[in-house]
């Protein structure tokens, strides 16, 4: 079964969770890139939270994988004004992708809002076969870094029966 963990990250937490995910269940890796993308200081939440709410679709450096040759995605983002990235935004509403397997996760500082939502909504004709948000995962490294392994094993069993 090949397996793609598709992510955007931009302070490092979902990068943490990623790049464990792809250890764990042996997954190769695609880091959604914007073409332009915001700066890390302190402007971050002013203008990737109103990118964010008004559902901005940055243009994506080109991919490194083609998602269409995989059985199994698992799509992460970190939560920005209460929903996923812009860069995840725009890579979910490109994809033609259906019938896949997919998995979703998200990290954030205080709740996930309605970033799962939202991805559903655009992953349409797929099936999602779970969902896990982490709060700040570089912070408790260990038992994070356990929890996403135990989550992506169950996610590819379950993929697996279907």
């Amino acid at each position: 079964m090949k397996i793609l963990i598709v992510y955007y990250s931009l302070d490092g937490n979902t990068h943490y969770l990623a790049e464990n995910l792809a250890d764990c269940i042996n997954a190769d890796l695609l880091r959604l890139v914007p073409v332009k993308d915001i700066k890390n200081n302190k402007t971050k939440y002013f203008f990737g939270g109103k990118q964010a709410g008004f559902r901005n679709k940055p243009k994506l450096e080109p991919l490194t994988f083609n998602p269409e040759e995989y059985d199994v995605m698992i799509i992460g983002t970190p939560v920005w004004a209460s929903t996923m990235t812009p860069a995840v935004r725009s890579f979910l509403s490109n994809s033609t992708f259906t019938g896949k397997k997919i998995g979703l996760f998200c990290c954030c500082r205080g709740n996930q809002g309605k970033a799962i939502t939202h991805m559903k909504e655009l992953l349409e004709g797929n099936e999602i076969l779970g969902t896990i948000n982490f709060k700040e995962p570089i912070k408790g490294e260990k038992s994070k870094k356990d929890a996403v392994c135990r989550w992506a094993q169950g996610l590819i069993e379950t993929a697996q029966t279907l």
